[in-house]
């Protein structure tokens, strides 16, 4: 049960990472970035980039792993406005050359990425939203 717990905490860590990440982007640009939500494949594709190894980070490697994990398909074209997203909105990704295949788009995570992923994949506390509050709150039941 805490293995579970620990999961779950790590991942609405992540989420207030990412949410603050677009407030902080909507304060500094004075508009509302997403007025019905943000779109859940933003999420989604940032959280498989979290767990990709940085040389499989290939739009074709992410594109099929998410097939894989969520049991439906990512269009290109979202693909492409979503990683775009993550890289000019909320900078948490990066493109780069791929040296082996000019065909395929690569990314890698900026600095702040690499922040989101000590948080997710490796379990560090997120400032404004403890580990243990939350490992509490879940335990109680509360």
């Amino acid at each position: 049960m805490k293995t579970v717990i620990k999961g779950q905490v790590n991942n609405f860590q992540l989420t207030r990472f990412f949410m603050e990440k677009i407030k902080k982007r909507e304060l500094e640009q004075n508009k509302i970035l997403h007025a019905n939500g943000v779109p859940m494949h933003y999420y989604k594709v940032f959280q498989l980039i979290l767990i990709m190894k940085d040389d499989e980070l290939s739009t074709k490697n992410i594109s099929e792993l998410y097939a894989k994990i969520f049991g439906t398909h990512i269009m290109q074209s979202s693909l492409s406005r979503t990683l775009k997203y993550l890289a000019s909105e909320l900078q948490l990704i990066e493109y780069v050359n791929n040296p082996f295949n000019s065909k395929y788009t690569w990314v890698r995570l900026t600095q702040e990425g690499k922040k989101a992923q000590k948080i997710f994949v490796e379990g560090h506390d997120y400032p404004t939203l403890p580990f243990k509050v939350v490992e509490r709150l879940i335990s109680n039941g509360n």
